[in-house]
């Protein structure tokens, strides 16, 4: 009896293992068909739209497709409009230096739009027609820089939208928008119709108007969500003198992950919310230096390198030339030669930028505090040799006194 529920044990666990084995390039299946990408794409030349297939067609110049890895490469790209050929399924584009579409990305509501960048990589779109947007559908981008300059002149639709569709950004991306509405009747002009997510360094600048004719002005008609440490400034005009007409910069109430990172002007339900990032010290917070030591002192602020305005040391002024500058946000290293001078103990940097200052604490140490690695050895070495000479005499004594006691026990 004991046997068999010990082979019905066997049994289960053995089907409990198949079935999981089946169920992995299922589950695989699933994702896979919920980020499939677009196998085509339609160009727009200037005067038709064209059809191309990813990997067989000859692409416009500054446009290339990567098999590997399944994405549209824009390396110099200076074209028109162009978007998924497949409206179901979305598009992975590669940004790679200065690139510019003279046009739209994207081709519905629904598409999703994945945009990586490297260094220095940019996405112009000049969009300037008598409806639609400049980017129709959602985007999702990490490490690039996107200028969207939108100017509408009529309008089929009830809204006018920079971007229809919501934008998550990532990394070091950085969303800059101008968008306006100018038609001969009534429409709300929208920055972004959907959500504005900013995680890690990321940040957007959304200005939104609307002329005379226009109704409702908002820069984010979702919510906004402040996930990282990056600048949020949005502004919304309205040339309507009308009264009823509301000027919004975020629809919805904004979610911020950490408030106290942030220094607010204006209100996110009105025409003019900026969340700017309050510096701190990032790095080199409470270090160390000990005198006699060749390298300096290193501190990084949150605060971007443009931004950078002076150093202080226990509320002195330093001049430029007792500390060298670098980017990477703000990163200051303190000269030896200058650390020379500062007296043994605890002192503080104040790194001063346009958005407020990062503040930390260091400390000088004398040299003979703090042994080096060679004085140690050094010291190991003597301990061992005087340890080792203990131990022979000790030896010797024993020897001795043996000694003497054997010759007593032969007389």
């Amino acid at each position: 009896m004991k046997m068999k529920k010990i082979n019905e044990r066997i049994v289960s666990i053995f089907l409990s293992f198949v079935l999981i084995v089946m169920l992995i390039p299922l589950s695989g299946i699933i994702a896979l068909a919920e980020t499939e990408k677009a196998t085509h794409i339609d160009v727009y030349t200037g005067t038709v739209w064209e059809t191309k297939e990813l990997g067989v067609d000859t692409l416009p110049e500054g446009m290339s497709y990567d098999s590997v890895k399944d994405r549209i490469v824009l390396d110099g790209y200076n074209g028109y409009s162009f978007g998924p050929g497949d409206l179901d399924k979305s598009i992975s584009i590669y940004v790679v230096g200065e690139n510019i579409i003279n046009g739209r990305l994207g081709h519905a509501d629904g598409t999703q739009i994945e945009l990586v960048g490297t260094t220095g990589s940019e996405l112009k779109i000049n969009f300037n027609d008598v409806n639609s947007c400049s980017i129709l559908g959602s985007v999702v981008a990490t490490d690039v820089e996107i200028y969207i300059n939108t100017t509408c002149t009529g309008n089929i639709y009830p809204y006018l939208w920079g971007i229809n569709g919501s934008v998550e950004l990532n990394g070091k991306s950085k969303l800059n928008m101008y968008t306006q509405n100018h038609t001969s009747y009534g429409v709300d002009s929208i920055g972004i119709s959907g959500e504005l997510t900013l995680n890690d360094e990321s940040g957007a600048y959304v200005i939104v108007l609307g002329d005379e004719n226009n109704d409702n002005v908002t820069g984010v008609a979702g919510k906004l969500n402040l996930n990282g440490t990056g600048e949020c400034f949005i502004n919304v005009f309205s040339e309507n003198e009308n009264p009823s007409i509301k000027l919004q910069a975020v629809g919805e109430e904004p979610i911020i992950a950490n408030p106290e990172a942030y220094e607010l002007d204006g209100a996110w339900d009105s025409d003019f919310v900026h969340y700017k990032p309050i510096p701190k010290i990032v790095e080199g917070n409470n270090s160390k230096w000990v005198k006699g030591t060749d390298s300096g002192l290193t501190f990084k602020s949150s605060a971007p390198h443009k931004d950078f305005e002076q150093v202080k040391i226990d509320e002195t002024l330093l001049s430029a030339d007792k500390y060298e500058l670098s980017e990477g946000s703000t990163v200051v290293t303190l000269k030896p030669d200058y650390l020379e001078t500062l007296t043994v103990g605890k002192h503080k940097i104040d790194i001063y930028s346009e958005g407020g200052i990062a503040s930390g604490n260091f400390e000088v140490l004398a040299k003979a505090a703090v042994a080096t690695e060679e004085e140690i050895a050094q010291t190991g070495d003597m301990n061992n040799a005087v340890s080792q000479l203990v131990l022979v005499v000790a030896l010797g004594g024993l020897a001795a006194v043996a000694g003497v006691a054997r010759r007593k026990e032969d007389k």
